[in-house]
């Protein structure tokens, strides 16, 4: 990609994050991982107690 094309993109996803536009992550369910270990507090909620 260019760098004006870059820069443009990049301006855009600001512009779209100041106005609160947000669009989800579209995943197929299958082909992902999910990777034990990458947030402590979620863990620790999950196994019933607290992240120190």
């Amino acid at each position: 990609m260019s760098a004006e094309k870059k820069e443009e993109s990049r301006r855009l996803c600001i512009e779209a994050a100041e106005n609160g536009q947000r669009q989800p992550v579209q995943v197929i369910a299958g082909n992902y991982n999910l990777m034990p270990g990458i947030c402590p507090w979620w863990d620790s909620m999950k196994q019933g107690r607290r992240a120190g």
